[in-house]
């Protein structure tokens, strides 16, 4: 059974959820110094969160979630945090990311989720980014700055002003895969340097 099938079999309560991030604080922290050093979260303990089922705490129902609300989500987190207060930042991101890929046409939420629930997604809504309307779709180019948990995802959610050939701009959120961004390493930071908070450059990206 698939890890999208098992999502749809019944639906663990906050304690539920808050037990199994307990189950995973020693793990997380003998790898806390790691993430600091690496500037990033190790891949094992975002293999484990993602496992646990607790980044799916705000995902839809129909795509393998839980839909239990930010207070659950806040706690999971919490919980984390309390071995490593990077891994807590990026599993918290695991949840709210999901909450706005909700908002997206459900055609996109499919895209994402077509495989698995267990598609991480970063983000950015700051609107550092320039997109062009074209037929069917827009040009995106731009550079997002303290994308956190970048390197462990499989989507990005960014913010753009969108530039209409008459009339004022006006800020829409974009969608993308991995294949159409660039991850710069520029996370030198002296506090929640496990974060892997960097840059990502896209560069005349076709979105529909």
């Amino acid at each position: 059974m698939d890890a999208y099938s098992r999502g749809r079999e019944s639906i663990p309560t906050r304690d539920e959820l808050v037990g199994r991030a307990q189950a995973l604080l020693p793990g997380l922290r003998e790898r806390a110094a790691r993430a600091e050093a690496e500037r990033r979260v190790p891949h094992e303990s975002i293999e484990e969160i993602v496992a646990a089922g607790l980044g799916r705490a705000l995902q839809p129902r129909r795509f393998g979630g839980y839909e239990l609300g930010h207070s659950v989500a806040f706690d999971i987190a919490a919980e984390i945090a309390s071995a490593c207060t990077s891994t807590g930042w990026c599993t918290s991101l695991l949840n709210v990311h999901d909450w706005w890929l909700a908002y997206f046409p459900e055609e996109a939420q499919h895209d994402v989720c077509r495989d698995s629930p267990d598609q991480n997604i970063s983000g950015m809504d700051y609107p550092t980014g320039k997109a062009k309307p074209v037929d069917g779709g827009y040009r995106l180019t731009g550079r997002w700055s303290w994308v956190s948990g970048v390197d462990h995802s499989h989507w990005v959610i960014v913010a753009a002003l969108v530039m209409p050939k008459a009339g004022p701009p006006h800020v829409r959120q974009f969608l993308l895969p991995r294949a159409d961004y660039t991850v710069v390493d520029t996370w030198h930071n002296s506090g929640l340097r496990g974060t892997g908070s960097n840059d990502i450059l896209v560069d005349d990206v076709f979105v529909a």
